[in-house]
């Protein structure tokens, strides 16, 4: 019956998401008609239909109103009398009727040019010598526009100051204007400064606007709306589109590395599809999820990683209490807000990008030769005390895997280059289109990605179906400003994208996760050594009986009943087809009709996502190899697997989850003579489902904003913030979050005004508390999970037994940051510009498991019920520097550095503490999240390792590590001098896997039509246990690398010769614990991106309709210093095994029209 229910209720949700996306499709073509249609009416005087419904009014009113809901700009001289009273009754009626209506008893004469209504005079008598006059004083004047790169600014208002006389530059930048004498012309464009220039005898005019850095900086989005940058008291940082496409990385959130003080921007993985970023704020603050919130236009997103960089304008940071306060319960972590781009009004410009990139991994094994792995392994054998009979290879062996007699039996494997592709591709195609009228704005953006993987593959034409690496996006985005009348506009923002991820299958033995196929794979790639037979037979090869064998069959790996080469390509593949769906919905309504600088906003969104799966799977043979060793053994091979089921069995799944997200605030901005005033109160509901959830999740919030600057000289805020989230029990569900911050703009007062050389000095605190309810990924944990089972005796309760799962605790709450916050914001000269930082957190109420509680109590311990009760602090600084200068007209250039700290310190986390012999009696208490505790290596005799009998002896009579000591491990200090190394002696050792530090330094230098960028990024005072595959000689039957060839051996010890690992051995043993040795240093300083760009010169382009051409070749990851002793594992990675990071070269172009 229940699945026949949910059977049902799969079928109506899927019914209406079918619904929801054909709605869509004919919302997708309307918007496209009503694009061109409304372009089609504004080119024709006599389709436009304006309503006015004034009596008794000034024709200046009149006019102003026409402007508003129409193109046209009137264009009179102070002969038109536009103060007279006039009255009209127009509903809907054409704008031509309305005219001649309006002037059929006057004066005046219109005539239509263009976009402008040139009013005049038609019955004004003018003697003949006031006409002359005026015609000596009006003259005709040409000029041309440009910007600072000597390129023409097309599109700027030049016009007469003092009256509505004016033009618009052409595609040249050039303009013609008849003005009269000793007039000034006022030149302006959108992000640049508005120039004053003195018309005299000349009669040619060329005017560099320069961009005005003021204007580009003026407005800094924050939560729920924006604010000018001068009156932002909070922590807040931001960059734009600019930076953001410098990167060519599949994920947008590698572009945020080294962006901005305080983000810290980690990327995980590699993978085609899943290169994941971790991302943290002002570090980690607590032990429940240290993930920011993000938000995508104002909503709850997670999609950060599929975006289109072109597709976004800004991506603002939110670091303090003021800054985060109205996000309440979820801005604890800090906010990380992304703004997409939206029209203008303006000239349509059509921009269309290209570019192909080439990726490499960023680490790679060395490779070592057949014989040199047999001499390392059997070196490791000899060192575990195996007599010469028992080692793994014979010299008989050794000196065929050297000489190359038989490379079937014997081969001299290049395992790391028969399984990854030493470089992959990857393709990016963008297409956007923006502009606008006085009435509708739009953004369109396409875009599409493709990417490589670097696992080879066997063909599709040889397989019949495709196991290989690679993905394919598809981004589509549309963003619409409609503006209805003068105080009310309606915005509609659709995005979507379209995501193919093709890998082998993961069906069978990898738990259907792509994550696990990955680590899998890396793992026994490594475990494959040189001298395996194989991956597949070859023609001669014979059973033990003399019987040929097929060629192309699978040999399985030495040690194991498998075949890395086989999982890869003989079982199957995947299809995994992701897509999403963000839509939003706003209305903007001015309310100055009930009183000045009052606004009200709706916005209704909804998300949706949807994943299919096909997987084919199959099976395979496979043999087994037999290597002689010795001259008179025979090689052969043997069966293992055989006869099958190699016919493709498929499977298919689907899962879908929705986010829907309600908006509505009541906006106010007003001055009053110095006072400036705004204020904010807003209502949002959220309601969500994730995949396989029983339960939609719900959440509803209150926030309210209020803001006062007296002269841009006293600023001061209140945010408040106040929540209900269902993750607790009735009475325990809303907070409230308040917080204050004030700033002192001290470049404004009258000793520091119109300063040369401090010409911005601002101060700001801020105070305030904020929420978090990520309380793990088990919900309602305020209810006990009670639930029935079989029973122990089946006559009583009918055979039932009540089942004690976790106990639920009704008195759980939020956890509460308590943040505050102070900042300087300096300039000087203009150009040297600088912001530091210092905060504090006190993270109360954090949500633990108890540690103090003894077992005997009844209930096991992981049942016991969550609690409010850890205590965690985090403090630090940040510290950011950017100085512009315009050498010449031909010369610029930018240099930005920032630089942050951070220190987590868990003050209480009910840990029970360790008897009085342990010398340090607490693991996480007193100490940051993740740190590390291991032995510490006792480097008195010179280098660490046990080099002497002597030392041996003391080892093998104090340890009790685990294994046994030999000569070459690593040797110990007793730190509490029992006379007994164990795990009394743990101390803690270098920091946790969080990084206290990150810091980046960036540039740009511009000459003439070249740029030249580059970034560097990295972290320090992280550290991490890497004592796996890979970093370890332990791989299945051995895996050496780089620092495995220098290991320790009595000669290498009496030769004095570097050292740089431990006497290899053939199992883990007593060096490889935590220790100081692999706990190692993650610091890394990384070239994140350097580019190098020139624009064509614009006559080249001109009389094919081109506005600008670029090309330029940029890279990503190309160069790194890190402190780890390994080359094998990138520092960045988040595991050992992890799909490796890349680095890439790319070359691109964007034309522009």
């Amino acid at each position: 019956m229940n699945r026949e229910i949910l059977s049902l209720d799969l079928c109506n949700k899927i019914q209406r998401y079918k619904h929801f996306f054909r709605i869509m499709k004919i919302t997708f073509l309307f918007l496209f008609v009503l694009i061109f249609c409304l372009h089609a009416e504004t080119t024709n005087s006599q389709n436009i239909r304006v309503t006015i419904k004034r009596s008794n009014v000034e024709l200046r009113d009149v006019l102003n109103n026409i402007e508003e809901q129409t193109d046209y700009l009137f264009v009179y001289d102070k002969y038109v009398d536009v103060n007279h009273k006039v009255s009209v009754n127009s509903d809907k009626r054409p704008l031509e009727e309305v005219l001649g209506e309006l002037f059929a008893k006057t004066d005046i004469k219109y005539a239509v040019d263009g976009t402008y209504i040139v009013l005049s005079s038609k019955d004004k008598i003018v003697e003949k010598t006031q006409i002359q006059k005026v015609t000596q004083q009006k003259r005709t004047i040409t000029g041309v526009v440009k910007d600072i790169h000597e390129e023409p600014v097309i599109g700027a208002n030049v016009v007469e100051k003092g009256t509505t006389n004016g033009t618009i530059t052409d595609i040249d930048g050039k303009f013609s204007l008849s003005v009269s004498e000793n007039s000034t012309l006022l030149v302006s464009y959108i992000g640049y400064a508005n120039q004053e220039v003195k018309v005299g005898n000349q009669t040619s005019y060329t005017i560099v606007l320069k961009e005005d850095q003021q204007v580009l900086d003026e407005v800094v989005v924050v939560g729920y709306g924006s604010q000018k940058k001068v009156s932002v008291t909070g922590a807040v940082a931001a960059i734009q589109t600019k930076e953001l496409k410098q990167s060519s990385a599949a994920n947008l959130s590698t572009a945020l590395a080294g962006r901005m003080p305080g983000l810290t921007a980690m990327q995980t993985s590699g993978r085609p599809g899943g290169d994941d970023v971790t991302l943290y704020l002002r570090g980690a603050g607590t032990v429940n999820g240290s993930n920011p919130l993000i938000l995508i236009d104002g909503v709850p997103r997670d999609n950060i990683s599929t975006m289109d960089p072109n597709e976004i304008a800004s991506v603002s940071i939110l670091k303090d209490a003021s800054a985060t306060a109205v996000f309440g319960v979820r801005g604890a972590n800090g906010v990380i807000m992304i703004t997409t781009r939206r029209g203008e009004e303006g000239k349509s410009e059509l921009s269309i990008s290209a570019d192909y990139s080439l990726q490499r991994f960023t680490a790679e094994a060395d490779r070592i030769h057949s014989w040199e792995f047999a001499e390392l392994r059997n070196q490791a054998f000899r060192n575990d005390g195996y007599a010469e009979s028992d080692l793994p290879f014979t010299d008989y062996m050794i000196e065929m895997y050297r000489s190359g007699k038989d490379r079937v039996y014997y081969p001299d494997r290049d395992v790391y280059n028969e399984f990854f592709k030493k470089w992959a591709p990857q393709t990016r195609v963008n297409v956007n289109l923006s502009g606008g009228t006085k009435k509708l704005s739009y953004f369109m953006n396409v875009a599409y990605m493709g990417q490589g993987g670097q696992f080879r593959t066997e063909s599709e034409k040889d397989l019949g179906y495709d196991p290989s690496y690679k993905s394919n996006r598809y981004n589509f985005r549309t963003n619409l400003d409609y503006k209805v009348a003068s105080n009310f506009k309606l915005s509609l923002n659709i995005a979507s994208y379209l995501e193919k991820v093709n890998t082998p299958q993961t069906a069978k033995l990898f738990n259907n996760s792509v994550d696990e196929l990955v680590t899998n794979m890396r793992a026994y790639i490594w475990a494959t050594p040189p001298t395996d037979p194989g991956p597949l037979t070859v023609a001669g090869q014979t059973l033990a009986d003399g019987t040929n064998v097929p060629a192309g069959q699978v040999i399985n790996q030495a040690g194991i009943d498998r075949n890395t080469y086989g999982e890869l390509s003989r079982r199957g593949y995947q299809q995994a087809t992701r897509t999403n769906l963000n839509s939003s919905i706003i209305a903007d309504w001015g309310l100055d009709f009930i009183t000045k600088g009052l606004s009200t906003k709706l916005m209704i969104s909804f998300d949706t996502k949807a994943m299919t799966t096909l997987q084919g799977f199959r099976e395979y043979d496979t043999y087994g190899v037999t290597v002689a060793r010795t001259s008179e053994e025979k090689s052969y091979v043997s069966k293992v697997r055989m006869n099958t089921n190699d016919a493709i069995s498929l499977t298919k799944s689907q899962q879908t989850n929705y986010y829907l997200n309600m908006q509505y605030s009541l906006n106010y901005a007003r001055q009053f003579g110095l006072h400036d005033v705004t204020g904010m109160a807003l209502i949002q509901r959220d309601n969500w489902q994730q995949y396989a959830a029983d339960l939609p999740y719900n959440m509803l919030g209150i926030s309210a904003r209020a803001t006062y600057s007296y002269d841009s000289r006293y600023l001061a805020e209140v945010n408040v913030g106040y929540n209900g989230s269902e993750q607790f029990a009735k009475g325990k569900r809303f907070g409230f979050f308040p917080a204050f911050s004030a700033g002192w703009v001290a470049s404004n007062e009258a000793f520091l005004k119109d300063n040369d050389f401090i010409t911005n000095l601002k101060l700001r605190a801020s105070y305030g508390k904020v929420g978090n309810d990520k309380l793990g990924a088990t919900r309602f944990l305020y209810i006990s999970n009670i639930s029935t089972g079989g029973g122990v005796i089946p006559s009583l309760g009918r055979g039932q037994a009540i089942n004690q799962g976790k106990l639920g605790n009704p008195n759980l709450g939020w956890e509460i940051a308590y943040k505050q916050n102070y900042g300087i914001d300096v300039q000087l000269f203009r150009e040297l510009s600088l912001t530091v930082d210092y905060f504090r957190e006190k993270r109360e109420d954090v949500l633990i498991s108890r540690g103090t509680v003894p077992e005997i109590q009844g209930v096991a311990l992981g049942n016991l019920p969550k609690v409010n009760m850890g205590r965690i602090d985090n403090h630090g600084f940040e510290f950011e520097a950017t100085y512009n200068k315009r050498i010449d007209k031909d010369w610029s250039f930018t240099v930005k550095g920032n630089f942050a700290y951070n220190k987590n310190t868990q003050r209480f986390m009910d840990e029970a503490q360790k008897p009085a012999d342990y010398v340090y009696r607490y693991r996480s208490t007193g100490y940051s999240i993740g740190q590390n505790f291991g032995y510490r290596i006792d480097y008195s005799n010179g280098n660490g390792y046990i080099n002497t009998q002597e030392e041996l002896d003391k080892a093998l009579a104090t340890y009790q590590v685990g294994g046994t000591p030999r000569m070459g491990d690593f040797l110990y200090v007793d730190l509490n001098e029992d006379g007994i190394i164990d795990e009394k002696d743990q101390a803690p050792i270098k920091y946790s896997d969080i990084p206290r530090i990150t810091y980046g330094f960036s540039g740009s230098v511009n000459w003439k039509n070249f740029d030249f960028s580059f970034l560097f990024s990295g972290i320090a005072k992280a550290s991490r246990l890497y004592a796996g595959w890979g970093a370890t000689e332990f791989a299945n039957v051995g895996f050496f690398s780089d620092y495995h060839l220098q290991a320790w051996t009595p000669e290498r010890f009496a030769n004095g010769e570097e050292i740089l690992y431990p006497a290899l051995g053939s199992a883990p043993g007593t060096s490889q614990k935590p220790n100081d040795f692999f706990i190692m240093d993650r610091s890394f300083l990384r070239l994140k991106n350097i580019e190098l760009g020139y624009t064509l010169p614009k006559g080249l382009l001109k009389k094919v309709g081109i506005n600008s051409t670029r090309i330029y070749v940029n890279g990503n990851n190309l160069l790194t210093w890190k402190a780890m002793k390994t080359d094998v594992i990138d520092p960045e990675q988040g595991s050992d095994l992890n799909y490796p990071i890349t680095k890439m070269v790319n070359f691109g172009i964007n034309v522009t029209f």
